[in-house]
């Protein structure tokens, strides 16, 4: 069985990646039966011989997870399909799962609120709080009327 795949031939730290047409069988790195186009996901970039690509489809070429994506992002799954294929500029700038892990564990810790302090906000006031605001009003009435008298 042939499957289209990514083959890596970037340096450490810097991959770099030519989508092939190999035989399941084949190591990663091995030899491929076709070269379709490269992938760069350090530079976002993505160039895809399409006329290659949907001729391994159509021989029966399965694609691998990552390689069905990127054919979605660029529009040739949708014109091997039959339909008008788009290619989508943010497919490859969007956020990727492991940025975001690492951006979540960069983030300093917030600590929550003490329990106490949200109970007591939304709790009812209670009979104490009720009396002394009850006292306060009054003392407040009582002022503009000795003002009053004087």
């Amino acid at each position: 069985m042939v499957k289209l795949r990514l083959k890596r031939i970037g340096k450490r730290k810097q991959p770099y990646y030519r989508i092939v047409a190999a035989h399941v069988s084949v190591a990663r790195n091995g030899r491929s039966l076709a070269e379709v186009g490269f992938y760069d996901p350090m530079h976002a970039s993505v160039k895809i011989d399409e006329e290659r690509a949907i001729e391994w489809l159509n021989k029966g070429a399965q694609m691998s997870e990552t390689v069905a994506d990127l054919f979605h992002s660029q529009g040739i799954l949708a014109r091997w399909k039959g339909a008008e294929g788009r290619v989508r500029d943010d497919a490859l700038t969007s956020d990727k799962p492991k940025r975001r892990r690492k951006k979540a564990a960069a983030e300093p810790v917030q600590p929550a609120e003490p329990v106490e302090q949200v109970a007591a906000e939304s709790a009812e006031p209670t009979e104490q709080e009720a009396a002394e605001s009850a006292e306060q009003e009054a003392a407040e009435s009582a002022e503009p009327a000795e003002q009053e008298e004087k």
